[in-house]
């Protein structure tokens, strides 16, 4: 029963994304949506605009990463605290808002101005979710920074700037629209600054993962992460490493489609007397003030 609904539940998210690529290579897609504005959508209302082309238009119509979409409510817990990385226009941050309930907590982090100033009309506009969601203008990165671009960097140069890695950006060559700077926070700071102990990271942030893999080694915290690999700008040999690094801090990872993992940490009998929780207990010091 759950393999047909599973079936049902991405296949028919599959078919309306299709349907509406088709639509928008035969131009017909634009006729019928001209300016941006709130739509209601599974878990609550967007902010979205025309300009943000079939990424808007998925979003709109619950056709948006259905892997992701289906899998999310078997990961997170009423209650649970989440770190999203990476909110973009905030479709999955009111789907995590709407599953961890009223005692659960979501904070969400977003680098680029014009999508935060989407994100704080989503935060306005749903009211039943804003004591439990925020939204940061910041970025998880190495150290306290701020970068500044201008229209001559494209997007994926912007973002090899905070990163340190090479992309391969030759399908992406759009540039920044106009002058802004990004600030980035390390993790450390980054949940001093959201109040709570994530147990559960959620990361789509375009190769930045490896950063944040590193960070929560170093701090010893050991949260579930859901979160998009980017194989293609790091390769596959850094990834494989990667991965085997985090398994051997006990991690297990599961994939949910070829794009996405879930890491989960088994606790070894060995394991509650290690650096890790002495940082975790570390950490819940420095957010209680004590």
């Amino acid at each position: 029963m759950q393999r047909i609904k599973r079936v049902l539940f991405i296949g028919s998210r599959a078919v309306k994304a299709r349907i509406l690529s088709f639509l928008d290579t035969v131009g017909v897609l634009s006729l019928f949506w001209k300016r941006a504005g709130f739509f209601k959508t599974r878990n609550g209302y967007l902010y979205l605009s025309p300009n943000q082309r079939l990424s808007g238009w998925f979003r709109r119509f619950d056709c948006w990463e259905p892997y992701v979409c289906y899998g999310l409510p078997k990961e997170i817990r009423p209650g649970d605290k989440v770190l999203e990385l990476g909110s973009c226009l905030g479709y999955f941050s009111i789907a995590l808002a709407e599953l961890v309930g009223d005692q659960g907590k979501v904070a969400g982090l977003e680098p680029c101005q014009n999508y935060f100033s989407h994100l704080r009309r989503v935060w306005s506009k749903n009211r039943r979710y804003r004591n439990r969601l925020q939204f940061l203008n910041l970025a998880a990165g190495a150290k306290d920074e701020t970068f500044c671009f201008d229209s001559t960097k494209t997007h994926y140069e912007m973002l090899s700037e905070i990163n340190s890695i090479e992309y391969a950006c030759d399908g992406n060559q759009s540039r920044v629209p106009e002058e802004m700077q990004m600030r980035t926070a390390p993790l450390e700071q980054i949940i001093a600054k959201i109040g709570f102990m994530p147990d559960v990271i959620f990361m789509d942030i375009e190769g930045g993962e490896l950063e944040v893999f590193d960070q929560m080694i170093q701090l010893g915290i050991r949260p579930k992460v859901i979160f998009e690999h980017h194989v293609a700008f790091y390769g596959q040999q850094r990834f494989d490493r990667v991965l085997q690094r985090l398994r051997d801090y006990g991690y297990r990872e599961k994939w949910t489609d070829p794009d996405h993992l879930v890491l989960t940490y088994y606790e070894s009998p060995n394991d509650k007397t290690t650096n890790g929780t002495q940082a975790e207990r570390s950490l819940a010091e420095t957010l209680s003030g004590e």
